[in-house]
């Protein structure tokens, strides 16, 4: 990940974006290793609509290449161990799970402003 501010926020932001990734991010808060089994089980806990091969394909193909080019993850084959750039990533990844969890907990939608201004906009995922 790139150091300059307005990059890494881009990178931080865009790998956080689509649930699966974000999903496997949380994963590694507490993991130093998986495999892509682990991950699928995972994930499936959040996404129950969502067919187990379908999270593996997008994992094996998308998430977790995207995760290894930015430094985050070591993956070959179906091991995947964090690096030492998941550090940079970490507090930024436990932001976003409190807030999820914190969202899901209530179950109501996000809301962007204040006060009177407050409008709630759908939170898009990919």
């Amino acid at each position: 990940m790139s150091d300059s501010g307005g990059s890494w926020l881009d990178t931080a932001y865009g790998l956080l974006s689509t649930s699966q990734r974000r999903y496997a991010l949380y994963y590694f808060l507490n993991n130093e290793d998986a495999s892509l089994d682990e991950l699928v089980e995972e994930i499936s806990e959040w996404e129950s609509d969502v067919a187990p091969e379908s999270i593996r394909i997008a994992l094996h193909h998308n998430h977790l290449p995207q995760l290894a080019e930015h430094g985050i993850v070591e993956y070959v084959d179906s091991d995947i161990r964090v690096t030492s750039k998941f550090d940079a990533l970490r507090s930024t990844v436990a932001q976003a799970r409190a807030i999820e969890d914190d969202s899901r907990s209530t179950q109501s939608p996000l809301m962007f402003g204040s006060g009177s201004e407050s409008v709630s906009e759908p939170v898009s995922e990919d």
